[in-house]
């Protein structure tokens, strides 16, 4: 009897050293940072797509990135062993940036095709914007499981549009697919 007992205490143990070496660790976006972008290969068809943030002034250009800050959530169960070296412990993003809820709001009117678009309105959602719409998502795992996507209009936009070189102020929200709400404010000079 004592050693069927010992014999369970070692698998009970052996099992609990290895549940928590493989345990995947589960991480949900819970913020957003925000910030202006310049593409630097400026072609659509590019699949291998290069940013520059911008901190100051975006020229030419309306392309944001909206970073999904995430959070662990659980997973990886405490243990007599903090690290098990041997391993790597799987990771996964239990949600991401629903596209069709973005918002894209600026303080200022713009001009499209002679029609004014006013301040406050989500120039993502307008529907005489929409069909310009483009965006560039991507998942990523180092150096911490994440989410980003990059929003902009494209070509056949600029054509059509007249905004103030002035200082604006930005507003992205977004809801995420877990139906959690985010929103970012930032302050950028566009030249167009």
């Amino acid at each position: 009897m004592k050693k069927k007992f010992v014999f369970i205490i070692i698998i009970g143990i052996f099992v609990f050293i290895l549940d928590s070496c493989f345990s995947t660790e589960h991480y949900v976006i819970k913020n957003i940072d925000v910030f202006g972008v310049k593409l630097l290969n400026n072609t659509e068809e590019d699949l291998n797509k290069h940013f520059e943030i911008i901190e100051d002034t975006l020229k030419n250009r309306l392309g944001f990135l909206i970073f999904g800050k995430t959070e662990y959530i659980y997973g990886h169960l405490p243990s007599l062993f903090h690290e098990c070296y041997a391993t790597t412990v799987p990771k996964q993003l239990d949600n991401s940036i629903d596209i069709n809820s973005l918002e894209l709001i600026l303080d200022k009117d713009i001009i499209f095709e002679g029609n004014i678009i006013k301040k406050n309105t989500s120039l993502w959602n307008h529907p005489l914007l929409k069909e310009y719409q483009w965006y560039y998502e991507y998942p990523y795992e180092y150096p911490r499981l994440g989410y980003s996507v990059v929003i902009g209009f494209n070509e056949n936009f600029y054509d059509k549009v007249s905004l103030s070189s002035a200082n604006y102020r930005i507003t992205i929200s977004c809801t995420t697919t877990d139906s959690y709400k985010l929103s970012k404010t930032i302050n950028l000079f566009i030249i167009l």
